[in-house]
């Protein structure tokens, strides 16, 4: 049986400042990272959603102004002035359907012949992101002694 659950996907760029040693109140050397977090709410309000989100579940400015976060020092006490920022760029809420396959299968439009969604494969020899015309224009260079194996 197959059910749909909603989660709210959000898109965060996070500044995470923060010190390896010491205690908070001598942390010695402060690290800022930068960095993009992505982080799935799996049980959105209701409330919020009515009130951020658009007919296609993207959520509005005032929504994200609401979705950021700041966190204290992950270490100790904070008296360092360590956080973690986390600054929401976009979210939307997704649905999600689960036991997707059963849903897949019984779906009516979705039946075809194996037979029609078959193709011929195509050689295709790529270096570095290039494909290399020579060797693939040429299917006879594969079974040449260019192969590798020597004849004696």
């Amino acid at each position: 049986m197959s059910y749909i659950n909603y989660v709210l996907e959000t898109e965060y760029d996070v500044t995470k400042t923060y010190h390896v040693d010491g205690y908070c109140s001598d942390p010695g050397e402060i690290i800022t990272d930068y960095y993009t977090e992505f982080i799935t709410d799996y049980n959105p309000c209701k409330d919020f959603v009515s009130k951020y989100c658009d007919s296609d579940g993207i959520v509005n400015c005032d929504g994200l102004e609401k979705l950021n976060q700041n966190e204290p020092c992950e270490i100790g006490s904070g008296y360092c002035g360590c956080r973690k920022i986390l600054t929401a760029k976009r979210s939307k809420l997704i649905k999600q359907h689960i036991n997707i396959k059963d849903e897949f299968i019984n779906d009516s439009s979705s039946k075809k012949k194996l037979s029609d969604t078959t193709h011929t494969p195509v050689l295709v020899n790529t270096f570095r992101g290039i494909i290399n015309s020579t060797y693939t224009q040429n299917s006879n260079w594969y079974n040449s002694s260019h192969s590798g194996s020597k004849k004696v």
